[in-house]
């Protein structure tokens, strides 16, 4: 009994493909009969036909409202992305134009502190061991990349400009190695720069009257003499300034020959002379700086004028021509335009 019956349900679904497909040819008619005399127009279907056209038009359907999503989300996230990525393309593009000027300027820079350096007699050994600054840059550049690498996926980047960044911050260390030797190579040239008798004491309202060397006596007009200084004529009480950092050793008051008069030693052996001074404005062993006020203009002494006596010497009372020390620094005034022509 129980195997008739499985025997039964085995059939009955073995038969359910059958009965579906002989369901599914059965045979339909749909007429369209028009109104007026037109023909009858007849369509002959089977159900397999009517669902497969039924499901196709169903998966239209969906496709359609499918794709139709999906291109809205699409173009809901491109609109977003446009709005965000296109400020930051702009603010790049910005940004790598503003690096590019940065690089042009470290060049420039690095080529005057090179300039500089030869001008200063900087040792070129030093600079042949400084690294270039392409070669600056292109270091930094490469450090980033590695670090990059090894601290995020190797697939990952920064914008360019960040490297350029980077690239300008190792070459600027460089720079700033060079700029540091620089400063202290022109702090020392300064320091012996300061210390020594350049320029003139008087820093206007004067005219050349009397140069270094053989000439006619002024005060007898009748011999020559040996003029050991230079002479600089103006108005009484003119300020008459230091030269040079050094210490007044000689304070003369009334002296016969130079009258009231000032000695000032400064670095490397050299000495100045400040003559023929209505009043001295400083005391021996008095320290001074370029500019200090020695005292004023007068003119006491043997002198048949107002004016100031000027001698450098090159040691104790090794009196030289104070004219090369004065014209160093004096491009304008007609005596050293003609010192600098020869």
């Amino acid at each position: 009994m129980g195997k008739r019956i499985g025997r039964q349900v085995r059939d009955g679904i073995g038969s359910i493909p059958n009965r579906l497909d002989r369901k599914g040819r059965e045979r339909l008619t749909i007429m369209f009969i028009p109104h007026g005399n037109d023909r009858v127009f007849t369509v002959h279907m089977n159900w397999h036909m009517i669902g497969f056209i039924a499901g196709s038009i169903v998966l239209s359907i969906f496709l359609s409202f499918y794709g139709y999503y999906v291109h809205r989300e699409k173009a809901i996230e491109i609109e977003k992305q446009q709005e965000l990525y296109g400020i930051n393309y702009t603010a790049a593009y910005n940004i790598d134009k503003q690096a590019s000027l940065l690089v042009k300027k470290q060049r420039q820079l690095r080529e005057n502190l090179e300039e500089i350096a030869r001008l200063t007699n900087f040792s070129s050994t030093s600079l042949d061991l400084l690294p270039t600054s392409v070669s600056s840059r292109e270091f930094g550049e490469q450090s980033l990349k590695k670090e990059v690498i090894s601290r995020l996926a190797a697939n990952t980047d920064y914008l360019h400009s960040t490297y350029v960044v980077a690239g300008l911050n190792s070459a600027t260390n460089e720079d700033l190695f060079l700029l540091e030797s620089l400063r202290f190579t022109v702090e020392k040239g300064y320091s012996v720069y300061n210390r020594m008798p350049l320029g003139r004491p008087i820093r206007a309202g004067y005219r050349d009257t009397s140069d270094y060397g053989i000439r006619v006596d002024p005060v007898s007009g009748a011999q020559m003499e040996f003029h050991s200084g230079l002479d600089m004529a103006g108005a009484r009480g003119t300020p008459v300034e230091a030269t040079a950092e050094g210490e007044v050793v000689t304070v003369m008051n009334w002296d016969a020959g130079y009258g009231n008069a000032v000695v000032i030693k400064h670095g490397y052996g050299f000495q100045t002379l400040y003559g023929h001074m209505e009043r001295i404005a400083v005391r021996s062993g008095q320290r001074v700086v370029p500019g200090t006020v020695v005292g004023f203009m007068g003119s006491t002494g043997r002198v048949t004028g107002v004016h100031l006596h000027y001698e450098v010497w090159n040691g104790p009372s090794a009196r030289t021509d104070p004219k090369p020390f004065v014209c160093a620094k004096d491009l304008s005034t007609a005596r050293c335009r003609a010192f600098h022509a020869n």
